[in-house]
């Protein structure tokens, strides 16, 4: 996953991070010129990946089906990313805030990126490595 400010584990997504960016000052703290009204809330999806992931970890004894299946995980984390930037990017354009939508965009393909880039890594070697284990 592409690293974020602030972000310092899967525990600190947010199923919520749904920026509300109409400039009320109303539940939660202004950050930036958005309301984070998901602070210290767990996202219980990207737990539920982590968990997943961690099931492959504790039952998988070769290295290379190991690989693939961390990988794998890696980008249900990243497509689960990529779902929530898209819509926000959305929203924010639909309000009437481009600057924030051009932050998540950025944010948004910095995602992509990390996808293709598992991809690739997948798809030259550790696929074709994990199923001949």
């Amino acid at each position: 996953m592409a690293a974020r400010p602030g972000a310092n584990s899967a525990e600190a997504h947010s199923c919520r991070p749904i920026l509300f960016i109409t400039g009320s000052r109303n539940n939660g703290s202004r950050r930036g010129g958005y309301q984070n009204f998901a602070a210290g809330k767990k996202c219980e999806a990207v737990l539920g990946i982590i968990a997943e992931g961690k099931e492959v970890i504790e039952e998988v004894d070769d290295a290379e089906v190991l690989d693939a299946g961390l990988v794998a995980f890696g980008q249900a984390a990243e497509h689960y990313e990529i779902a929530r930037y898209g819509t926000l990017c959305a929203w924010a354009k639909l309000i009437g805030k481009p600057q924030i939508a051009r932050l998540l965009h950025q944010t948004l393909e910095e995602e992509k990126k990390a996808d293709a880039l598992l991809s690739q890594i997948a798809e030259r070697s550790l696929n074709q490595h994990a199923l001949s284990a």
